[in-house]
């Protein structure tokens, strides 16, 4: 049976191979086919790889697929990262990935346009294009929220030249030449756009601001007296900075981030202005740290040592009721009158995977793909509070953080639905424009099966029945997704299949782990009983109107 569907799989490639030589391509059948290659017809090397199947991606002649990362000795295999270029120009969430074992590319996935033929010459400049970035604006005039016009402040990190689909994140195969624009603004905003590098017109944002949008605490009661590190700049002054993590906690004032002091190296910041907080974000950080590193062999913020610093008091001692990753630092708020500063294990881990993510797969902070860069964070985060804190674990989001009998639960991985959020694809709350926050509870949902186990059937009547396996196997499934599989316009169908070659390169194909893999997405509504994964049965999209809560009540 093996040898015939060998056989099968081989006249299957090749028909591949035909049809990619007509000229006409059919972008839909072209992103399928390109999308995850297994079972390749023929052995290459890396080095070979895109020259050997030329036919299949169509490559344009001024197209190079430039590696960018190359990761050895997590695992058996490597696995090398491509960005795709045309003309020495980037184009936009086209990385292709390679996993190769004894010099020999055995699968490969990713996004490569084919066939580009483009004129890269802008009709708008670089200056004039920044009127058309400013103009893209939505000023926020709710004075409530203590937020001030923002055109002022508008600082442009980085203007250039690049590549893009224009549905992106959707593949269409075509692409248009754009100005990719980062630009800060003022109350924590931080933005990249692409702009029609000849029209004008907007092709497409995103937030660099990887918010969880929960409000938190962080008082060093949480944890009690805990070990940490501090640097001793002379006999008796210390800063709360861990050289050996490269971990430096600041708080926010009007004058920028700034450093905490102290006279002793027993460090008890108790006061009422909520400094204790600080040591709470210096702790998580450092165990989200060696968590990485010790579960993982993942070193700092990119895997290489790079600075992981917690910043607390978010708009000085105001309300703010957030924490946020911004491509750089990671920021926690004080907190409201319901709920107290956002600096627990779960959190401070949240947002810390969110540069994790921005060093790997790089997922895209909108639709599917960032429903799913938000779960990776939920997931981190929950993990880091099982191993720290396992007496308080719980798998809601945070009930630490409560101050009294108003404050309320953000995410539910065991029951999404008590929250008006999605447990299956396509089901009950789900939305297909939804914030990233609200999807990413199907992908939260199969990992509490996965860890937890269950039975009984889905939204779609499958039934399912998922053995319980050790938090820390089902991490490491996930974050093999996050760092050699997932691309940044992932969706829930590549990471179904990323999470199934992932757990039988970790564990085999008969293990416990693959096995439940499969029936935790047969429970979540990716897959059923008959199909093997290509159906999937839409049911009436359930739209909750926003829940508000008001302080002081």
């Amino acid at each position: 049976m093996k040898k015939i569907s060998t056989i099968f799989l081989l006249i299957f490639t090749s028909v591949i191979f035909l049809s990619a030589q007509n000229q006409s391509i059919n972008n839909k059948d072209y992103h399928k086919k390109t999308a995850l290659m297994v079972d390749l017809p023929h052995q290459s090397a890396p080095s070979q790889f895109f020259r050997d199947f030329q036919d299949v991606f169509q490559l344009s002649p001024e197209t190079k697929m430039e590696l960018i990362k190359g990761i050895e000795n997590r695992s058996t295999n490597n696995h090398l990262k491509y960005q795709e270029t045309y003309k020495n120009l980037k184009v936009f969430g086209a990385v292709y990935i390679l996993h190769e074992n004894d010099g020999i590319v055995e699968s490969a996935n990713g996004l490569i346009y084919p066939k580009i033929d483009l004129e890269i010459q802008p009709k708008i400049n670089e200056q004039n294009i920044q009127k058309f970035a400013i103009k893209t604006l939505n000023i926020n005039k709710d004075k409530s929220k203590k937020a001030p016009n923002i055109l002022p402040d508008v600082k442009f990190e980085k203007i250039q030249l690049a590549l893009i689909d224009p549905i992106f994140p959707k593949f269409s195969g075509k692409l248009e030449l754009a100005y990719q624009i980062v630009m800060t603004l003022k109350a924590h905003d931080k933005r990249e756009l692409f702009i029609h590098a000849n029209n004008g017109h907007l092709i497409w944002q995103q937030s660099l601001i990887c918010q969880i949008d929960v409000p938190s605490t962080g008082k060093t009661k949480y944890y009690g007296t805990q070990n940490i590190v501090s640097d001793s700049i002379n006999p008796n002054q210390f800063i709360l900075k861990d050289n050996g993590r490269n971990i430096t906690t600041f708080y926010e004032d009007i004058s920028g981030n700034a450093t905490y002091k102290s006279n002793s190296k027993n460090w008890d910041l108790t006061n009422n202005n909520l400094d204790e907080v600080a040591l709470d974000a210096h702790y998580c950080t450092s165990r989200f740290y060696d968590m990485m590193l010790e579960k993982f062999n993942y070193k700092g913020i990119d895997g290489n040592g790079k600075e992981m610093n917690p910043v607390v008091h978010v708009e000085g001692n105001s309300d703010f009721l957030n924490a946020y990753w911004d491509g750089k630092n990671a920021y926690f708020g004080n907190g409201d009158c319901h709920h107290n500063p956002l600096t627990t294990l779960s959190i401070v881990a949240h947002e810390f995977t969110h540069g994790v993510t921005n060093y790997n797969s790089d997922l895209i902070y909108n639709s599917e793909s960032g429903a799913i860069n938000e779960s990776l964070s939920d997931i981190f985060g929950k993990g880091c509070e099982y191993l720290y804190d396992k007496a308080n674990f719980s798998w809601k989001l945070d009930p630490k953080i409560s101050a009294n009998q108003y404050a309320f639960n953000f995410r539910s991985f065991s029951d999404p639905n008590s929250l008006k959020m999605p447990k299956t694809y396509n089901g009950l709350y789900w939305e297909d424009f939804a914030d990233v926050h609200v999807n990413s509870s199907v992908f939260n949902h199969w990992f509490y099966l996965m860890v937890d186990g269950g039975t009984g059937k889905s939204e779609f009547d499958v039934s399912y029945s998922v053995s319980p396996n050790s938090i820390l196997d089902v991490l490491k499934i996930v974050f093999d997704c996050q760092e050699n599989y997932l691309t940044p316009t992932s969706n829930y169908f590549n990471l179904f299949d990323y999470t199934k070659l992932s757990s039988e390169k970790l564990f085999g194909k008969t293990s416990k782990q693959y096995l439940s893999v499969i029936e935790a997405w047969k429970a979540v509504g990716i897959i059923s009983a008959n199909t093997g994964g290509d159906k999937v049965i839409d049911l009436a999209l359930v739209i909750n109107e926003d829940d508000v809560y008001l302080c002081g009540i």
